[in-house]
């Protein structure tokens, strides 16, 4: 191969291939510090190595016992609140207004779903349709 003049137009134009990555299918939601703990071993190849040595190395026990001290999304909602829910506080919510029963009946799912917190009979809508987002999110969580 010679080497072209400064002159000579360049023929060929050097393109680097194109990276494929490989797509996650399904991403597993972590229950709690037990799934993130495992995720984190899986990845940096601990897991592989521990599995490669031994065959019961006690991984599935602490997993489930770090899930139950440390868990996420724990907050859900009864049977009995889900159906206070659906057939009196949601329909009140998408009616656009709250009678006091219906609000009573918002306020006992509430206080039973976040204990630390205590609610009161108000009439701010704003105030309101805050709390309803939150016991919407948890109902939703309850439903999964």
């Amino acid at each position: 191969m010679t080497p072209e003049s400064p002159e000579q137009p360049l023929t060929e134009v050097s393109v680097k291939p194109k990276r494929t990555y490989k797509k996650r299918t399904t991403k597993k939601k972590s229950k709690g510090l037990g799934d993130t703990v495992e995720k984190i071993a899986k990845v940096t190849g601990v897991k592989a190595v521990v599995e490669a040595v031994t065959e019961d190395c006690g991984c599935e026990d602490r997993k489930k016992k770090l899930n139950q001290m440390f868990p996420y999304d724990t907050v859900m909602m009864s049977n009995e609140e889900k159906e206070i829910w659906e057939k009196i506080v949601k329909p009140a919510w998408d009616r656009g207004r709250m009678k006091a029963g219906e609000q009573h009946a918002m306020i006992k799912i509430y206080e039973n779903v976040f204990p630390q917190i205590t609610r009161k009979l108000v009439n701010c809508g704003g105030c309101i349709t805050t709390a309803l987002k939150k016991l919407e999110a948890v109902y939703e969580n309850s439903c999964e």
